[in-house]
C-alpha cells in the first residue's frame, strides 16, 4: 500500500490555514512540516491508498469432445443404362462393282456381307445385309451400400466433478 501524506493545519475557527507536505525516506518518521504552534490547532493527516489487481487462472471445468462414427446400411435404387443391338439378317442379291462399306440409318448400322463372283470380269453381290439396331432400356438395381456417419458429444466437467453430455 502506498501511502502519501498531506497534513492541512485548522485553525480555531475550523477553516484550514496552511497546507504541508512530508516525506517519508526507508524507516524514519516524516518531518513535522509545521508543528503546532498554536494549541487550539488540529493536525488531520491526508492518506491515499492504492491497490494492484492481478488475474488468477482457476479451473472451473473440464470439457471432453468425442466423435463416435457408425455404419449405417442404405437401399439405393438407381436405374443402370443397358445398351444392345437387335441382329436383323436381310438376304439381298445387289450386284456391286466395288464392295460396299458399312453405312448408318438412324439408329441402324448396316454392314453389307459380300462375296465375290468370279466372272469375266470381277463384281461384288451383295448376299446378305445384316442390321444392328442400337437399343436403350433402364433396369431398375436396387443395391445395398454402406454409407459413413459421423455424431459428436461434448462432456462437460464442473468444478464438482460432475459430468454433463451436451
Amino acid at each position: 500500500m502506498d501511502e502519501n501524506k498531506d497534513r492541512i493545519v485548522l485553525g480555531p475557527d475550523g477553516n484550514p490555514v496552511s497546507t504541508h507536505q512530508e516525506q517519508q525516506v526507508g524507516n524514519e518518521q516524516p518531518l513535522q512540516a509545521a508543528a503546532s504552534a498554536n494549541p487550539g490547532e488540529l493536525v488531520i493527516p491526508v492518506i491515499e491508498e492504492s491497490m494492484t489487481v492481478d488475474k488468477e487462472l482457476v479451473e472451473t471445468g473440464k470439457v471432453r469432445v468425442r466423435k463416435i462414427v457408425t455404419a449405417e446400411e442404405h437401399s439405393i435404387n438407381m436405374p443402370l443404362i443397358q445398351e444392345y443391338y437387335d441382329v436383323e439378317r436381310v438376304p439381298t442379291s445387289k450386284v456391286y462393282e466395288k464392295a460396299p462399306v458399312p453405312r448408318q440409318e438412324g439408329e441402324t448400322i448396316i454392314v453389307p456381307v459380300v462375296k465375290e463372283v468370279l466372272v469375266i470380269e470381277k463384281r461384288y453381290e451383295v448376299i446378305e445385309e445384316v442390321r444392328l439396331t442400337r437399343k436403350v432400356s433402364s433396369v431398375p438395381h436396387i443395391q445395398q451400400v454402406t454409407l459413413m456417419k459421423e455424431r459428436v458429444e461434448v462432456i462437460r466437467t464442473d468444478a464438482d466433478g460432475r459430468n454433463r453430455l451436451e
